[in-house]
């Protein structure tokens, strides 16, 4: 495209800009005084030559991937001239992971012993989470490999975040109270229609929050490709999300989610992930749709 005399930079893979596309949507319906701004990092950047930051690529490492989130949530916590904001003055941080590897790298072993490249992402989240984000991530879809069951990090809405005594030891003194036990990550799948499983769903990988993901298009200046899979539906929900929240910034992470659970419609199918223990609004192991 052309702006003037000068060529656009295109993302290499559109993927993430359609994802930015999707939650803006939702989350700011009309541009007139949007209370929700977006901004998208390069969490996959390896291209055959090399890695390219600014267009990004069509795949990652563990390290590309956390040290994405670990930006997105440096640059929410800091001012245009670098210093730190102060903790009464930050918003509110929703982070979306359209991505996702093979579950079967993690496995079930126990939160501390996964492989230190796994551990990277894990420590990523937990540095969100310890500063009060929301983490939404899609569950996955099928593809030619034999695994069953979500994605990671998806797969981990199956493991608690952490407490005040771990934040601390990662070095994060906030006002935000991480004493609440509550999910480090929520799943979403995706559905075709009001109640049906969009196609392409993985076995066993049902999560407890469902979003449309079936040909879905977002924009209009032009529209964007029409989309299938959970990315979409966990892109929707991260938009919700986020639109709630501006509403109610005084809600923690887990409240906001639990407005999106009471508010949706039970699509009479079981989950496979949730959370091991009851948390707040997190009792049934039923799929909700946004």
């Amino acid at each position: 495209c052309l702006v003037g005399s000068e060529m656009c930079i295109r993302d290499s893979s559109m993927h993430g800009a359609h994802m930015g596309r999707i939650v803006d949507d939702i989350a700011c319906p009309t541009s007139a005084d949007c209370a929700v701004s977006t901004a998208s990092f390069v969490g996959l950047p390896r291209m055959p030559e090399g890695p390219d930051m600014v267009r990004g690529g069509f795949a990652g490492t563990h390290g590309d991937f956390a040290a994405a989130i670990y930006a997105a949530v440096n640059e929410w916590a800091t001012e245009p001239d670098g210093s730190a904001t102060a903790p009464e003055d930050l918003a509110q941080l929703v982070i979306n992971l359209s991505a996702g590897w093979e579950s079967a790298i993690v496995g079930t072993r126990p939160n501390g012993s996964e492989p230190a490249r796994v551990l990277a992402v894990r420590s990523a989240l937990e540095y969100a989470s310890c500063q009060g984000a929301l983490i939404i991530a899609a569950v996955g879809n099928t593809s030619q490999h034999c695994e069953e069951g979500p994605l990671a990090p998806a797969l981990w809405e199956g493991q608690a975040a952490p407490n005040n005594t771990r934040c601390l030891a990662l070095g994060l003194v906030t006002d935000f109270d991480a004493s609440s036990v509550r999910p480090l990550v929520y799943g979403v799948s995706g559905l075709a229609g009001p109640d049906q499983p969009m196609p392409g769903t993985r076995t066993d990988s049902n999560a407890r929050l469902a979003a449309p993901a079936t040909h879905v298009v977002a924009g209009n200046d032009p529209y964007t490709a029409s989309l299938t899979g959970t990315s979409v539906a966990a892109a929707a929900a991260s938009g919700t999300a986020a639109l709630v929240w501006s509403y109610n910034p005084e809600m923690t992470a887990n409240e906001v989610m639990g407005v999106l659970y009471e508010s949706g419609y039970d699509v009479s199918a079981s989950a496979n992930t949730f959370p091991a223990v009851s948390y707040t609004h997190l009792t049934l192991p039923t799929i909700y749709s946004v």
